[in-house]
């Protein structure tokens, strides 16, 4: 895990993130191609939480690791 701070007019915040390339992120076409299942299946899991993504630029990213467990 990396920690950086980041200063501006606010006071000082840390930032702590986790390093992608360890985990890399997979679309949600990906990761429905490994289920074999259509896109939107994914997107409705993702909406019922049963799979956890994040936002990236609009779109829905999974990290592999947790595809894989499942």
């Amino acid at each position: 895990m990396r920690t950086v701070q980041a200063t501006g007019s606010m006071s000082p915040v840390i930032i702590a993130w986790q390093s992608l390339s360890a985990d890399p992120l997979v679309s949600v076409r990906e990761c429905a191609a490994t289920f074999a299942v259509d896109p939107s299946t994914i997107r409705r899991w993702v909406k019922l939480r049963k799979l956890r993504a994040v936002k990236v630029g609009g779109c829905l990213r999974m990290r592999q690791s947790e595809i894989l467990g499942l």
